[in-house]
Order: C-alpha cells, then sequence, then structure tokens
C-alpha cells in the first residue's frame, strides 16, 4: 500500500466501480474495477484498485499520488462511480 492525501474522502471511494485506462510496464490496462480505499489514524489514505480479469483471477493495483490525483466523478454514472484515465504509469510517483 502506497500512502497518500486523496481529494476524495476514502470512504466515498471504497467497494465503488471505476473505469479505467493506466499505463503499466506491461503496456496499458484498461477495463472495470473496484476501489478499495482506507485513511490510517496519521490521515494517509490508502487506495487500491482491484481489477478482475476472470471469475478466477483478481488483480490488486496500489495507486501512487499521481494516480490518486486523477480520480474523477464518471461523467455517466450508468457507466461506473469514478473514472481513472491517464497516462500515468503504475509503480511509479
Amino acid at each position: 500500500m502506497i500512502p497518500t492525501k486523496s481529494k476524495i474522502f476514502p470512504n466515498d471511494l471504497h467497494d465503488k466501480s471505476v473505469q479505467f485506462e493506466i499505463e503499466s510496464t506491461e503496456g496499458r490496462i484498461q477495463g472495470l474495477g473496484v476501489f478499495k480505499a482506507e485513511r490510517n489514524a496519521n490521515g494517509f489514505d490508502y487506495i487500491d484498485l482491484l481489477h478482475q480479469h476472470s471469475n478466477q483471477c483478481s488483480v490488486i493495483y496500489p495507486l501512487s499520488q499521481e494516480l490518486v490525483d486523477a480520480i474523477q466523478i464518471h461523467p455517466d454514472p450508468k457507466a461506473s462511480d469514478f473514472c481513472l484515465i491517464t497516462k500515468s504509469v503504475l509503480g511509479k510517483g
């Protein structure tokens, strides 16, 4: 988990859907996922993106501050609650 400061309260992100397009060391990743988010006693936010590839395979991506800063409310709430579309790379920052 990576300590961050989110402009959106972690309780408002936790278990909410997210449409995402982000870079990884293996290339561009996109799809629908769910945030796992919490704030610790020191005020740091820990936000992960849970992406279920199939019924048997899920991946958890810890989000850096740069990625957390890119989280937005989705313009189409029927598609997902939030969106995260950025050229920032997972594991950097």
